[in-house]
């Protein structure tokens, strides 16, 4: 009986190992794959839109963001709609020129593969009016991104949030 007592939690973890073995049938990995292209091409044909969840300024706590912060990727057009925390070198001159609000019709777009499917993506626009951003993101195929404005006019701010593909 005690032979019995000592080998039942080893024959119970390998019971409940062969079961999850058997339950997989690799159907998951077939829809990972379609995800991680689908997610690909949405980035290559400049197709997406990042929603900001939270900013992080450079010398300030992380600030919790309500929906509607993003960043709109299409293929002639870039509309940003972020906020700025932080200080500004050069105060802007109006209520409207705060954040980092613009669109731009003419910009360098490149996209880089990084470690685990991460595509690293740079955005340089060169008509907004008075700016010389830099936006990098690093979008992760499971939705996941970060993303770090440079300004020269201002510190960094960067944001993490989510990327929705459109249908």
């Amino acid at each position: 009986m005690t032979v019995f007592k000592s080998l039942f939690p080893i024959l119970l973890f390998c019971g409940l190992c062969m079961n999850q073995a058997y339950a997989f049938d690799g159907s998951e990995s077939t829809k990972t794959s379609k995800e991680a292209g689908a997610f690909k091409t949405a980035i290559e044909n400049r197709q997406f839109v990042f929603q900001a969840q939270t900013a992080h300024p450079m010398a300030w706590r992380s600030v919790n963001l309500s929906y509607g912060f993003h960043l709109k990727v299409s293929p002639d057009n870039i509309e940003a709609y972020l906020p700025y925390y932080g200080r500004a070198y050069k105060a802007p001159l109006s209520y409207e020129e705060s954040g980092v609000k613009f669109n731009s019709h003419d910009f360098d777009y490149q996209v880089k593969e990084g470690k685990d499917g991460r595509l690293d993506i740079t955005i340089k626009p060169k008509d907004v009016t008075g700016k010389n951003y830099i936006l990098y993101l690093s979008a992760f195929p499971e939705g996941s991104c970060s993303l770090s404005v440079q300004d020269p006019d201002r510190q960094h701010i960067h944001f993490n949030g989510i990327l929705e593909f459109p249908e």
